[in-house]
């Protein structure tokens, strides 16, 4: 069986062991590269140090250039196999490796406080009981929310080649985003994430990455 770390262009693996400490190697069909190891049984538990393994690969070797990040626990039961997946899927393996070229991903999560102030909601003066004024509350909040995850994504979806967001609203509305920007305009992305920390100032807002661009490698993309 042969574990799947990633898509790559890279001719070598890096040097370091893999899953179970098992040796990485470097699959080359026609300049199309797979990064893998080899394992006569391998049972993945999603523990840490499996899920630390594989990301601290798929880090090095999105330092040496394009790469499309796999998915914890993808396998092929042999090389041909692994051949046959980058011969097949050779199209779409190297357009996407051609979308994230020069760039990485980085990650929003913002907690946004939609306390109603001490005025109060328009519209709950004079409503027909508890269960009208809860609602009206609840939509007030949401609204606030919208607005306020919206003042953070947009600038920054400008920043970036593309972009991807949710917004959550229990127990709070929550924004999580990701963000595939060019390594040439990471600092000005992260100023800006300072700029919108002090004028959006009903949320809290967290950065993380820069990452392998796992929500932007169509092959294995929706992580």
């Amino acid at each position: 069986m042969f574990y799947l770390y990633a898509i790559t262009e890279s001719p070598e693996p890096p040097e370091r062991a893999g899953l179970r400490a098992a040796r990485l190697r470097a699959i080359d069909e026609g300049g199309l590269v797979a990064i893998v190891s080899e394992h006569a049984d391998l049972r993945l538990e999603a523990t840490e140090d499996d899920l630390w393994t594989h990301e601290e690969i798929v880090e090095e070797l999105m330092d040496r250039g394009a790469v499309l990040p796999m998915r914890l626990a993808s396998t092929l039961p042999d090389e041909e196999a692994v051949r046959a997946t980058l011969r097949e899927r050779r199209h779409e393996f190297e357009a996407a490796l051609e979308h994230v070229r020069g760039a990485v991903e980085l990650g929003i999560r913002a907690v946004i406080d939609t306390e109603p102030s001490d005025r109060p909601v328009s519209g709950t003066a004079g409503a027909r009981g508890p269960g009208t004024a809860y609602m009206l509350s609840r939509l007030e909040r949401e609204r606030r929310g919208a607005d306020a995850a919206a003042r953070i994504h947009e600038p920054l979806a400008e920043l970036a080649r593309e972009s991807i967001h949710r917004l959550g609203s229990q127990p709070q509305p929550r924004l999580n985003a990701s963000y595939l920007v060019d390594r040439d305009r990471l600092e000005a992305f992260r100023v800006r994430v300072e700029q919108l920390s002090d004028e959006v100032i009903e949320a809290t807002i967290v950065c993380t990455g820069p990452w392998p661009p796992y929500s932007f490698s169509s092959p294995e993309s929706g992580r």
